[in-house]
């Protein structure tokens, strides 16, 4: 049995390395697939392999036997086709280091293997991670490592925001609500938050009150308001910025409570909702649809 790497067809240039009595790096082109025929199509599996292999990068190893002098793929075909289909390279310095390493610290054959499937992995982790910011709509680079904490240390407690970025809130579907003056920082705590939280593997959604509100309306007017809705319910964690409802935003937007409101409570029990802004301080049936009046 040997490892073999996750490399696309065309580019099987690290192939056939020897590494010790007993390894052989093999290119996925060098693979005899002739028992693909007898192995059931699951299309639903193959997405779900797809997924986990684009995030997480490939887990465990394929099976090769050695038969009529050709390396036969046994087990592991649909990881091969889901690397296929998305291309994942190794890198040539990455190759030499590991073979290296390798040869110099007589590494076990088990041991390789864990390290070869760790490099593609690493990789494909990093670019999950890079994809689900880039999906949360954050519009700066702002997080927790670069905030300031003796800024304001009085009123902003580092372990507390800390704990917020470690996700436990959003694993119990807990809702947040941070409010304060102005210059405080809470639009830069709360993106570093969701960032930490995008690292994590949460997906997570970035909205200021105003931008929420405005596709809202524009979905309501395209008679598209469910889809929008769950859209936003899609969501582990969804960030609602700069949150006050002040008068002159209530009369731009005269339905914006109850479109709040539909938002809030189709998220309930499925995901966490966060509101950073100046006041909250509504009158109590404010975001009740139909109800209440400034």
């Amino acid at each position: 049995m040997h490892p073999s790497s996750l490399l696309p067809d065309e580019d099987d240039s690290f192939s056939n390395r020897v590494i010790g009595d007993s390894v052989r790096l093999l290119g996925i082109s060098q693979l005899d697939e002739r028992l693909e025929r007898y192995r059931l199509s699951q299309p639903k599996l193959e997405q779900q392999m797809l997924k986990s292999l684009r995030d997480y990068g490939q887990l465990s190893p394929v099976v090769v036997c050695q038969l009529d002098g050709s390396p036969v793929l046994v087990d592991g075909f649909k990881r091969i086709r889901a690397a296929r289909t998305l291309r994942i390279k190794m890198a040539a310095e990455d190759l030499d280091s590991l073979v290296r390493d390798a040869t110099q610290s007589g590494m076990s054959p088990w041991e390789l293997l864990e390290r070869f499937l760790a490099l593609p992995a690493g990789h494909s982790i990093e670019l999950a991670i890079a994809r689900r910011i880039k999906n949360a709509g954050l519009p700066t680079t702002a997080n927790l490592e670069a905030f300031d904490w003796e800024f304001n240390a009085k009123t902003i407690n580092k372990a507390s925001m800390l704990e917020l970025a470690s996700g436990e809130f959003i694993k119990r579907r807990d809702n947040l609500a941070i409010v304060g003056q102005s210059g405080l920082g809470k639009s830069h705590l709360i993106q570093g938050i969701a960032r930490a939280c995008c690292a994590l593997g949460y997906r997570v959604r970035y909205e200021t009150s105003a931008t929420l509100l405005e596709e809202l309306m524009r979905a309501a007017g395209a008679k598209s308001l469910p889809l929008a809705l769950r859209y936003y319910r899609s969501f582990d964690l969804l960030v609602i910025d700069e949150f006050g409802f002040d008068k002159l935003e209530r009369r731009e937007y005269p339905e914006s409570p109850s479109l709040m409101y539909k938002v809030v409570d189709g998220r309930n029990g499925r995901g966490s909702t966060a509101f950073f802004g100046v006041c909250l301080l509504l009158k109590a049936d404010t975001l009740v649809p139909g109800q209440g009046e400034e």
